[in-house]
Protein backbone atom coordinates (compact mmCIF):
# COMPACT_ATOMS: atom_id res chain seq x y z
CA UNK A 1 0.00 0.00 0.00
CA UNK A 2 2.68 2.49 0.86
CA UNK A 3 4.47 1.95 -2.21
CA UNK A 4 2.40 0.96 -4.58
CA UNK A 5 4.17 -2.97 -4.80
CA UNK A 6 3.54 -6.20 -4.67
CA UNK A 7 5.63 -9.26 -4.99
CA UNK A 8 3.46 -12.86 -5.63
CA UNK A 9 3.51 -15.97 -3.34
CA UNK A 10 6.96 -17.87 -5.12
CA UNK A 11 7.87 -14.94 -7.34
CA UNK A 12 11.56 -12.90 -6.90
CA UNK A 13 10.35 -9.83 -8.50
CA UNK A 14 8.29 -6.62 -7.39
CA UNK A 15 5.63 -5.36 -9.49
CA UNK A 16 4.30 -2.28 -9.44
CA UNK A 17 0.50 -1.28 -9.66
CA UNK A 18 -1.55 1.25 -10.37
CA UNK A 19 -4.94 0.65 -8.57
CA UNK A 20 -7.57 2.98 -6.33
CA UNK A 21 -8.13 0.67 -3.05
CA UNK A 22 -11.32 1.24 -1.81
CA UNK A 23 -12.02 0.09 1.83
CA UNK A 24 -15.34 0.18 3.81
CA UNK A 25 -16.12 -0.78 8.02
CA UNK A 26 -19.25 -0.82 9.83
CA UNK A 27 -16.64 -0.99 12.59
CA UNK A 28 -15.45 2.55 14.53
CA UNK A 29 -11.63 2.07 13.40
CA UNK A 30 -10.48 4.62 15.60
CA UNK A 31 -11.73 3.17 18.38
CA UNK A 32 -10.61 -0.42 16.92
CA UNK A 33 -6.75 1.05 17.30
CA UNK A 34 -6.81 2.31 20.12
CA UNK A 35 -8.42 -0.98 21.92
CA UNK A 36 -5.55 -2.83 19.32
CA UNK A 37 -8.03 -4.53 18.00
CA UNK A 38 -7.30 -2.93 14.22
CA UNK A 39 -3.61 -2.36 13.43
CA UNK A 40 -2.71 1.42 13.45
CA UNK A 41 0.16 1.59 10.13
CA UNK A 42 -3.02 -0.10 7.95
CA UNK A 43 -5.02 2.10 9.64
CA UNK A 44 -3.69 5.12 8.39
CA UNK A 45 -2.18 4.14 4.72
CA UNK A 46 -6.34 3.37 4.23
CA UNK A 47 -7.23 6.67 5.83
CA UNK A 48 -6.07 8.80 2.84
CA UNK A 49 -10.08 10.68 1.92
CA UNK A 50 -12.38 8.99 4.71
CA UNK A 51 -15.92 9.49 3.97
CA UNK A 52 -18.89 9.30 6.54
CA UNK A 53 -22.01 8.07 5.38
CA UNK A 54 -25.63 8.34 8.35
CA UNK A 55 -27.10 5.63 8.94
CA UNK A 56 -30.79 5.29 7.10
CA UNK A 57 -32.44 6.41 9.94
CA UNK A 58 -30.92 9.59 8.90
CA UNK A 59 -31.12 9.57 5.54
CA UNK A 60 -35.46 9.27 5.26
CA UNK A 61 -35.19 10.86 1.88
CA UNK A 62 -33.01 7.90 0.57
CA UNK A 63 -35.68 5.34 1.05
CA UNK A 64 -38.11 5.80 -1.94
CA UNK A 65 -35.17 6.00 -4.34
CA UNK A 66 -33.76 3.06 -2.98
CA UNK A 67 -37.20 0.71 -2.84
CA UNK A 68 -37.58 1.79 -6.59
CA UNK A 69 -34.57 0.20 -7.63
CA UNK A 70 -34.74 -2.45 -5.06
CA UNK A 71 -38.55 -3.50 -7.03
CA UNK A 72 -36.97 -2.94 -10.10
CA UNK A 73 -34.20 -5.48 -9.59
CA UNK A 74 -36.19 -8.08 -7.56
CA UNK A 75 -39.52 -7.78 -9.63
CA UNK A 76 -37.08 -8.98 -12.61
CA UNK A 77 -35.54 -11.68 -10.46
CA UNK A 78 -38.98 -13.10 -9.43
CA UNK A 79 -40.82 -12.55 -12.79
CA UNK A 80 -43.73 -10.78 -10.72
CA UNK A 81 -45.19 -7.52 -11.51
CA UNK A 82 -46.35 -4.98 -8.69
CA UNK A 83 -47.85 -1.80 -8.40
CA UNK A 84 -45.25 -0.40 -5.69
CA UNK A 85 -45.38 0.46 -2.61
CA UNK A 86 -48.27 1.11 -0.80
CA UNK A 87 -48.51 4.91 1.05
CA UNK A 88 -49.17 3.00 4.68
CA UNK A 89 -46.41 0.97 4.13
CA UNK A 90 -43.82 3.38 2.87
CA UNK A 91 -45.30 4.98 6.46
CA UNK A 92 -44.04 2.26 8.00
CA UNK A 93 -40.69 2.01 6.86
CA UNK A 94 -39.78 5.41 7.28
CA UNK A 95 -40.79 5.08 10.53
CA UNK A 96 -38.62 1.83 11.20
CA UNK A 97 -35.13 2.87 12.88
CA UNK A 98 -33.16 0.20 10.12
CA UNK A 99 -30.72 -1.28 12.44
CA UNK A 100 -29.38 -3.09 9.44
CA UNK A 101 -29.43 -0.01 7.40
CA UNK A 102 -29.63 -0.48 3.45
CA UNK A 103 -28.97 -4.17 4.15
CA UNK A 104 -31.79 -5.19 6.20
CA UNK A 105 -34.47 -2.79 4.18
CA UNK A 106 -33.08 -4.72 0.47
CA UNK A 107 -34.15 -8.02 2.76
CA UNK A 108 -37.45 -6.84 3.85
CA UNK A 109 -38.36 -5.50 0.33
CA UNK A 110 -37.68 -8.85 -1.42
CA UNK A 111 -39.98 -10.45 1.36
CA UNK A 112 -42.51 -7.78 0.30
CA UNK A 113 -42.63 -8.49 -3.38
CA UNK A 114 -42.21 -12.47 -2.91
CA UNK A 115 -45.41 -12.33 -0.57
CA UNK A 116 -47.26 -9.44 -2.38
CA UNK A 117 -50.05 -10.85 -4.96
CA UNK A 118 -48.86 -10.57 -8.54
CA UNK A 119 -50.21 -7.12 -10.15
CA UNK A 120 -50.77 -5.97 -6.78
CA UNK A 121 -49.32 -3.32 -3.86
CA UNK A 122 -46.85 -4.54 -1.31
CA UNK A 123 -48.46 -3.90 1.94
CA UNK A 124 -47.28 -3.32 5.76
CA UNK A 125 -48.36 -7.15 6.28
CA UNK A 126 -45.79 -8.51 3.54
CA UNK A 127 -43.53 -6.10 5.07
CA UNK A 128 -43.71 -6.96 8.99
CA UNK A 129 -44.42 -10.34 10.44
CA UNK A 130 -47.34 -10.65 12.05
CA UNK A 131 -49.61 -7.70 11.46
CA UNK A 132 -52.85 -7.26 9.56
CA UNK A 133 -53.67 -4.21 7.67
CA UNK A 134 -56.33 -3.16 9.59
CA UNK A 135 -54.27 -3.44 13.02
CA UNK A 136 -51.53 -0.92 11.67
CA UNK A 137 -52.88 2.11 12.94
CA UNK A 138 -52.95 0.76 16.18
CA UNK A 139 -49.14 -0.37 16.10
CA UNK A 140 -45.82 0.96 15.86
CA UNK A 141 -42.98 -0.68 14.88
CA UNK A 142 -40.11 -1.63 17.38
CA UNK A 143 -36.50 -1.72 17.26
CA UNK A 144 -36.45 -4.90 16.94
CA UNK A 145 -38.84 -4.95 13.56
CA UNK A 146 -41.21 -6.21 15.43
CA UNK A 147 -45.36 -4.58 15.64
CA UNK A 148 -46.12 -3.50 19.52
CA UNK A 149 -49.36 -1.49 21.00
CA UNK A 150 -48.84 1.76 20.22
CA UNK A 151 -48.82 3.90 24.02
CA UNK A 152 -52.08 6.01 24.27
CA UNK A 153 -51.77 9.50 22.50
CA UNK A 154 -51.16 12.17 25.16
CA UNK A 155 -54.48 14.27 25.54
CA UNK A 156 -54.74 17.52 24.48
CA UNK A 157 -55.53 19.36 27.35
CA UNK A 158 -52.48 17.62 29.26
CA UNK A 159 -49.81 18.75 26.67
CA UNK A 160 -48.66 21.69 28.23
CA UNK A 161 -48.39 19.73 31.53
CA UNK A 162 -45.98 16.64 29.71
CA UNK A 163 -44.28 19.61 28.12
CA UNK A 164 -43.84 21.26 31.71
CA UNK A 165 -42.59 17.84 33.79
CA UNK A 166 -39.93 17.04 30.61
CA UNK A 167 -38.01 19.63 31.88
CA UNK A 168 -36.36 20.99 29.14
CA UNK A 169 -35.34 24.04 28.34
CA UNK A 170 -37.28 26.01 25.69
CA UNK A 171 -34.56 26.18 23.23
CA UNK A 172 -34.01 22.58 23.20
CA UNK A 173 -38.17 21.91 22.79
CA UNK A 174 -37.91 24.11 19.68
CA UNK A 175 -35.15 22.38 18.44
CA UNK A 176 -36.42 18.75 19.11
CA UNK A 177 -39.62 20.43 17.31
CA UNK A 178 -37.65 21.47 14.70
CA UNK A 179 -36.00 18.44 13.77
CA UNK A 180 -38.83 16.07 13.75
CA UNK A 181 -41.22 18.17 11.27
CA UNK A 182 -37.70 18.22 9.22
CA UNK A 183 -37.73 14.91 9.17
CA UNK A 184 -41.64 14.16 8.38
CA UNK A 185 -41.24 16.35 5.65
CA UNK A 186 -38.23 14.06 4.24
CA UNK A 187 -36.02 17.26 4.59
CA UNK A 188 -38.31 19.58 2.60
CA UNK A 189 -38.33 22.70 4.19
CA UNK A 190 -41.38 23.95 2.46
CA UNK A 191 -43.42 20.88 4.06
CA UNK A 192 -42.09 21.18 7.48
CA UNK A 193 -42.54 24.79 8.15
CA UNK A 194 -46.32 24.31 6.79
CA UNK A 195 -46.56 21.42 9.46
CA UNK A 196 -45.25 24.06 12.00
CA UNK A 197 -47.69 26.50 10.97
CA UNK A 198 -44.48 28.99 9.86
CA UNK A 199 -43.68 30.28 6.53
CA UNK A 200 -40.14 29.02 4.99
CA UNK A 201 -37.93 31.92 6.12
CA UNK A 202 -38.98 31.80 9.19
CA UNK A 203 -37.85 27.92 9.21
CA UNK A 204 -34.88 28.36 7.45
CA UNK A 205 -34.30 31.50 10.24
CA UNK A 206 -34.75 29.08 13.08
CA UNK A 207 -32.47 26.57 11.33
CA UNK A 208 -29.49 28.88 10.78
CA UNK A 209 -29.74 30.33 14.30
CA UNK A 210 -30.08 26.15 15.94
CA UNK A 211 -26.61 25.44 13.69
CA UNK A 212 -24.84 28.77 15.33
CA UNK A 213 -24.98 30.83 12.29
Amino acid sequence: LQEGEIERLGDDRVRKLNIRLVAATNVDLQAAVKEGRFRADLYYRLSVYPIQIPPLRERIADIPPLIDAMLTRFCTLYEKKLLGVSDKAMQAIKRYQWPGNVRELENMIERGIILAPNGGWIEVEHLFANVAAGDFNETQISQGGSLEKMAEPCPSSNLIDAILASGLPFEELETRLIDEAVRRADGNLAGAARSLGITRPQLQYRLKKKDGG
